[in-house]
């Protein structure tokens, strides 16, 4: 953007500076980085091209520009209306995409923005032959609370519950808000038994934190594949299974796919 203004600023300074007919051209550095940047840096770009653009024209010709400074005031004009205008329909797109892929309860990635980074850990799964962890995550009794206490003080426990799990997680661990109360923790590159780790670290922090200061425990569903073996649906499903013999089993535990000797209490 700044190499395009300078470029822009010298054709000007030579084609007459304030009487230039290229003069709103400088204009079109802020107009383009409308597609790359935030409002923000937009301001700050006007800002430096209004600069630019007075700049020039003093240079130039300072007393022209005294004299009749009206091709200025009608650049800045139009500098002022292209960044209202671009800002506007900039903040509107990003807001858009927020939405699109973000839950506005927890913060967290939704349902959603899942499939296309599920097809994409597949992908590179298979390519390493790593391994890939699910780690499905349910409030037990969940619908207790909106009866008792009112949805107000449910959705305080999931924004409680939400935060949790992301402070138990490392960067690359992925979780997403599924429905009301379930949750999907994404895991490349960890084997089981690293899972049922992130699992137990989950469900003891949820129950530690008295979300929404309740007393509230979770139960878990952990499964895991490597390479070829990986396919998303099955191993949500796999999942799926587990949390509901953690349910089945008492709640506010771990259960894994296909074998319950590694479940923990």
């Amino acid at each position: 953007m700044l190499v395009i203004l300078a470029l822009l600023a010298l054709g000007v300074a030579f084609s007459g500076g304030e009487n230039s007919p290229a003069l709103p051209w400088l204009v079109l550095p802020v107009a383009i980085a409308a597609a790359r940047f935030r409002p923000q840096v937009l301001v700050v770009g006007a800002a430096i091209t209004a600069a630019v653009m007075l700049g020039v024209s003093v240079a130039v010709d300072a007393q022209a520009l005294v004299d009749d400074p009206t091709r200025l005031i009608s650049a800045l004009t139009l500098l002022v209306g292209i960044t209202a205008i671009t800002s506007a329909l900039t903040e509107g797109e990003l807001e858009h995409r927020d939405r699109a892929v973000l839950d506005p309860l927890t913060g967290l990635l939704n349902r959603s923005s899942l499939e296309s980074r599920a097809v994409e850990i597949e992908q590179q799964a298979r390519l390493t032959g790593g391994p890939v962890s699910h780690v499905l995550l349910d409030l037990d009794r969940f619908k207790l609370v909106n009866d008792t206490h009112g949805h107000e003080r449910g959705d305080a426990v999931l924004r409680d519950v939400a935060y949790e799990i992301r402070k138990s997680l490392r960067s690359f661990e992925l979780v997403y808000r599924i429905g009301g109360e379930e949750f999907l923790v994404l895991l490349p590159g960890v084997a089981l038994h690293q899972a049922v780790a992130v699992a137990e670290r989950v469900r003891q922090a949820v129950t530690e934190a008295r979300p929404g200061d309740l007393d509230m425990s979770v139960s878990a569903g952990v499964a895991a594949a490597a390479g070829e073996a990986i396919r998303y649906e099955r191993l949500f499903r796999a999942a799926d299974h587990a949390l509901l013999e953690a349910k089945r089993a008492g709640r506010d535990r771990v259960e894994v796919a296909g074998d319950r000797s590694v479940a923990r209490t």
